[in-house]
């Protein structure tokens, strides 16, 4: 609010001496720092895991599961955002990527269910 009156403030024409309107510019620039986050939040179906996930930059974000590495077993598959991603071998998948800014409530979906809440950990990445 303080910043929208200074502005306004700023913006009014000048009157000079000799009583003749003239305008005075100036350049205003802000920095916003970049803040993400990702949240978990309760699930009632087994396998299903809530979260909240926000990411101010402008340029999108990424998020990533970390989970087991591959090996001997079952397959492991997330889906995300309403997309099956086959988990990479390496323990780190990537499973959404946004193009810009956002704040979204998404549930991940883990299969095998009895792997749902063995390690695995989200992070969200800025682009």
């Amino acid at each position: 609010m303080r910043l929208g009156l200074a502005l306004l403030a700023a913006s009014v024409a000048y009157v000079s001496d000799s009583g003749a309107a003239s305008e005075r510019h100036f350049d205003l620039r802000v920095t916003v720092p970049v803040v993400c986050s990702i949240d978990r939040l309760e699930a009632n179906a087994p396998g299903l895991l809530m979260f909240e996930e926000f990411c101010n930059a402008a340029t999108g974000y990424r998020l990533f599961v970390q989970h087991s590495p591959g090996g001997a077993g079952d397959a492991l598959y997330f889906r995300y955002g309403g997309r099956w991603v086959p988990a990479n071998p390496s323990g780190v998948t990537l499973i959404s990527e946004e193009p810009k800014a956002g704040r979204y409530r998404r549930s991940l979906e883990v299969r095998p269910h009895r792997l749902a809440a063995a390690g695995i950990t989200l992070s969200i990445v800025p682009r």
